[in-house]
């Protein structure tokens, strides 16, 4: 699980590295989304996931954050776990996947099962 370093607030997000501060998954979902957009990617097409790492709760992995990229045909994860982006129906690693941002706001929905 990657968790804001000692001292750092617990809802820290930025886009960029930054000296003396953690660059945790939120972070990197952040950087890739803003990437995106400049690349011309619609904002509506970008998401943040939210899911359990593995081993999944009870009694308890890790909270994580990746970015969906929807492309017509799914959803695809960018995820700093991993090298390459993958299909959301079929994760690499063994996540829980638990709360999707509604795109276009700061709002999220349950996706968990």
């Amino acid at each position: 699980n990657e968790m804001p370093g000692p001292g750092e607030p617990p809802d820290w997000w930025t886009d960029q590295p930054m000296a003396g501060r953690s660059f945790v998954c939120r972070d990197y979902t952040q950087m890739k989304a803003d990437r995106l957009r400049a690349l011309g990617w619609p904002a509506a097409s970008l998401t943040v996931i939210l899911c359990w790492v593995e081993p999944p709760p009870p009694p308890g992995g890790g909270y994580h954050a990746v970015l969906g990229v929807e492309d017509g045909a799914g959803t695809w994860i960018l995820d700093s776990r991993w090298d390459v982006p993958y299909p959301m129906a079929a994760p690499p690693l063994a996540y829980t996947w638990d709360r999707r941002q509604i795109p276009g706001t700061i709002e999220y929905e349950d996706i968990g099962a």
